[in-house]
């Protein structure tokens, strides 16, 4: 028959067994086969097949799966609505299921877990995912397997439309099998050891490579990638370093390389550091060497680290030796890399790199129990909300989209799943404010907060921050000088529709306190607004002289190729006393301000350029503020260089030979980009 049916409980009847134990049946979503046909339950979604879970007075759980003969009353082949009933040792849980035809189900591929390209021979990735869904919404899901899919290949490139299969559902898939490399293209650094058959283990480097296929795409690899392989070149020249070239391969494409042959055994390095990807391990595993990477800085190619390769042989479990309290207190290696490294024991290891010599910063990994390993110690959501924000007073949360990370084993393993209103409590729409919400996945409980907006309120519920004072500032001896500009950023209605700015200055709503007069001194304000506070430093200098503390210039100004400079902008002085003085640009130039740089020449300016100057105030000869010049109109054209192309003829010549200019082309370049051969003034 192969009928596809959904079981959606629909009723669950809970039983109390002595006031102690009660016996109720879980909502499923695992697969369940009965007689070769395929059971899909629709319900919550969570891990795990049809169980029954007993829950004793002391609050202990005990699940058991329901197993075929445990299940009555269920026939498959009739749609509808059947009562079923689970048998669990003398107990009994009855449901109402509804049965749904296979037509009414649909499998779908779920969006960006199967990639939509591949390279040539790539395997079929393991990252895909089958949705089911009943109408609108999705009734469980389940792994892409390569069985699922008939008809994969990468071998040839194309374009290929398969059906994935699961059961008896069938959903169409459409990728791209890149085409043949067009060119490959070296980039960067690299050297090798001369006298030594080359290899990605004894080359050392930047070097990475372009791969340019025929249908646009692009990707890059790196020398130390296995997909490059080596011919076996011999550097075999020995002393000083020398250049020569090599031949790589990268899928039967062979790429020619420039290489230094350097002399001695080894660069000079400078330092190493170990960097790894996996900091986790289960009791029984043994460390991963290609999750690691040496970053080794060279003599020869200054601060830059290289990336090289970890092997057996250059990473060692350690131990810290010597007393705590002492400068002899240092990590000692306790292995000889003769063997992998083995996590035989549930603790913390110590692990260091060593590269000629050179010892790297201790790092720590953590292994864990086989049965931590399989436990769930963390849950992480990118859960925000909704798609517009935090929540609103009176709104349902949103989780379209919000996925939550199931950490096992403390970083052991990671699983990605959506997040759904079932895993969520703890949320009330009629209150605004902070919540407190929990996450709840296999009986792991984390605990987030979130705020909850009221568009509607007046309410101050937050004081954001001030801005328009700065600190340090200076300050009256006799009174606190507050800045015209500054204001208070006051939230409303916990992020409602609005924030509010509060200036402080005569603001009869704000209260200041804190300020010491005639105490040259730092000191803290408390700022007090709609029964809320906040703190501003700042430092009260004896201010009896009346210094210039800060000027301001224009940021930009624009200027017309053969116009006059525009000189209204507006320039600010700001005294120690609080006083503010506004000056066009022109006035502070006719009072003796000057220009950096001193050679700056309208003249010279090139219309599409930008140029950055300093404006200073006379007599006061500090500033970290530019004002950009923007030059706008048409360029003048003029010549900006001559260039000697050599088709060919001649490249190498004995001492005392002329110069044969036969294949050889001489042009003047202009500021235009444009170019005018003048191969007949190549004599002179």
């Amino acid at each position: 028959r192969h009928l596809k049916a959904t079981l959606l409980i629909s009723a669950c009847l809970i039983l109390l067994i002595g006031g102690a134990i009660a016996l109720g049946l879980t909502l499923p979503v695992k697969s369940v086969e009965i007689e070769g046909e395929v059971i899909l339950l629709q319900g919550e979604k969570y891990t795990g097949g049809l169980n029954v879970k007993a829950t004793t007075g002391a609050g202990l759980v005990h699940r058991e799966d329901v197993l075929p003969d445990m299940l009555s009353g269920y026939d498959p082949a009739v749609t509808g609505e059947q009562t079923v009933t689970v048998a669990y040792g003398k107990w009994r849980v009855k449901a109402t299921v509804k049965v749904l035809a296979t037509t009414d189900v649909e499998l779908r591929v779920r969006e960006g877990t199967l990639p939509a390209t591949y390279e040539p021979n790539d395997p079929f990735p393991i990252s895909g995912i089958f949705d089911l869904y009943y109408g609108d919404e999705c009734i469980r899901s389940a792994p892409i397997t390569r069985s699922s899919a008939p008809g994969f290949t990468s071998r040839l490139s194309g374009k290929y439309d398969i059906f994935l299969n699961y059961k008896a559902l069938s959903a169409a898939y459409s990728y791209t099998v890149l085409e043949i490399i067009s060119s490959i293209t070296p980039e960067g650094i690299l050297y090798a050891p001369q006298g030594v058959a080359l290899s990605s283990a004894n080359t050392v480097g930047n070097m990475r490579f372009l791969v340019k296929y025929k249908d646009g795409a692009e990707e890059y690899l790196t020398i130390k990638d296995e997909r490059i392989s080596f011919r076996g070149d011999v550097l075999e020249k020995t002393g000083a370093d020398y250049g020569g070239m090599i031949t790589l391969s990268y899928k039967g494409l062979e790429i020619s390389c420039p290489v230094t042959a350097y002399g001695g055994d080894l660069l000079a390095p400078k330092s190493v550091s170990l960097e790894i990807d996996r900091t986790v391990y289960k009791q029984g595993e043994t460390f991963d060497y290609s999750s690691a990477v040496l970053k080794v800085v060279f003599e020869r190619f200054g601060e830059a680290p290289l990336s090289l390769r970890a092997t057996q042989e250059s990473i060692f479990l350690a131990e810290w030796q010597g007393d705590p309290n002492s400068e002899d207190y240092r990590v000692v290696a306790v292995s000889d890399g003769g063997e992998p490294i083995l996590f035989d024991l549930v603790k913390n290891y110590t692990l260091i790199a060593s590269y000629n010599s050179l010892q790297s910063a201790p790092i720590t990994v953590r292994v864990v129990s086989e049965e931590d390993a399989d436990r769930v110690t963390d849950l992480v959501t990118t859960w925000r909300g909704t798609k517009s924000g935090p929540p609103k007073k009176g709104q349902d949360l949103d989780f379209d989209g919000a996925t939550v990370a199931v950490v096992y084993g403390f970083g052991y393993r990671e699983t990605e799943l959506s997040l759904t209103a079932e895993m969520v409590s703890g949320y009330d729409k009629t209150k605004a404010g902070d919540q407190t919400l929990t996450v709840t996945y296999e009986d792991f409980k984390k605990v987030f907060d979130v705020r909850v907006a009221d568009p509607g309120s007046k309410e101050v519920t937050s004081i954001i921050g001030i801005s328009g004072w700065d600190a340090p500032t200076l300050y009256s001896s006799d009174e606190l000088v507050v800045p015209e500009t500054a204001y208070l950023e006051a939230e409303i209605g916990y992020g409602g529709s609005e924030n509010r700015k509060v200036y402080l200055k005569d603001n009869p709503d704000v209260t200041i306190s804190g300020f010491t007069p005639h105490r040259a001194e730092a000191q803290t304000l408390t700022i007090a607004y709609a029964g809320l506070e906040i703190t501003q430093r700042i430092l009260v200098q004896d201010d009896r002289t009346e210094d210039i503390i800060d000027f301001w210039a224009p940021n930009d100004i624009y200027y017309d190729v053969g116009e006059e400079l525009d000189l209204s902008g507006g320039c600010f002085v700001f005294y120690s006393t609080g006083k503010q003085v506004s000056l066009t640009l022109a006035e502070v130039l006719e009072m003796g301000g000057r220009i950096t740089p001193e050679d700056f020449d309208l003249s010279s300016l090139v219309p599409g350029d930008d140029y950055a100057i300093k404006i200073f105030y006379p007599g006061f000869n500090w500033s970290d503020h530019f004002t950009w010049i923007h030059v706008r109109g048409e360029a003048s054209v003029t010549v900006k260089g001559i260039r000697l192309e050599v088709d060919s003829g001649k490249t190498t010549y004995k001492v005392g030979d002329e110069l044969d200019i036969t294949g050889m082309k001489l042009y003047l370049t202009y500021s235009n980009h444009e170019e005018e051969e003048i191969t007949e003034n190549l004599n002179t």
